[in-house]
């Protein structure tokens, strides 16, 4: 808690602030010492069982993205990336052009632009199995200086 209260003031905007949380945790070893901790005797009282990992499960976490350079803050233990992610560039003209397609009703079209802009979108080979897309009807709304409708 308090690395995100330190995090939260050094903010001016548009910031992301990466936690060194240090050395990783061996998960085996937690889990026993908890065990005992708790007055059992792991493999005894407690089977502590190995399944492996499932999918999508990783050993390890990517903290940033490979465009992504974290420095230093003046708070110890606190990294942070300023840098705007190069898929934003240009989002609301690509926001746009989606709803182009949502108003025409074309899901393919639709899923063709998002493979183009995320080369990794698997929505073309699934398409069959997702229920058909209509833009959404909203009432034209108008906000005052305070944001208020």
């Amino acid at each position: 808690m308090h690395l995100i209260l330190r995090a939260a003031a050094l903010g001016k905007g548009g910031e992301t602030f990466v936690f060194d949380m240090g050395e990783p945790l061996n998960i085996y070893e937690l889990a026993k010492a908890m065990a005992l901790f708790a007055g059992l005797e792991p493999g005894r009282d407690l089977p502590i069982e190995f399944i492996g990992l499932k999918d999508g499960e990783k050993i390890e976490e990517a903290l940033w993205a490979d465009w992504e350079r974290p420095v230093r803050t003046k708070a110890e233990r606190i990294l942070m990336i300023a840098e705007q992610n190069p898929m934003a560039r240009g989002i609301v003209g690509k926001i746009r052009k989606m709803e182009n397609f949502l108003q025409r009703d074309d899901r393919q079209g639709l899923l063709e632009y998002l493979s183009e802009i995320e080369p990794g979108f698997k929505g073309t080979q699934t398409h069959q199995l997702c229920p058909p897309i209509s833009a959404p009807k909203l009432p034209a709304t108008t906000f005052d200086s305070m944001g208020a409708a």
